[in-house]
């Protein structure tokens, strides 16, 4: 069993646990993409695709915008 002090890796843990937060995401979205492509064809699948990616994007500007006000 491995012992880890609280006080150790404190600001580095947030920074690693978001990008394997993150890394997780972006691997279950390109995993269900195929399926869904399937489903809609690809055509609508890719306007959705597009659609998301600019909400998204929207989405991420706005929590900017916020964060520096």
């Amino acid at each position: 069993m491995v012992s880890v002090s609280k006080d150790a890796g404190k600001e580095s843990s947030v920074y690693v646990s978001s990008f394997i937060l993150a890394a997780t995401c972006m691997g279950a979205g390109i995993l269900a993409l195929p399926y869904s492509y399937s489903l809609t064809g690809f055509i609508l699948g890719s306007l959705l695709t597009l659609i998301s990616g600019i909400l998204t994007f929207y989405s991420l500007n706005l929590l900017i915008r916020i964060a520096l006000s």
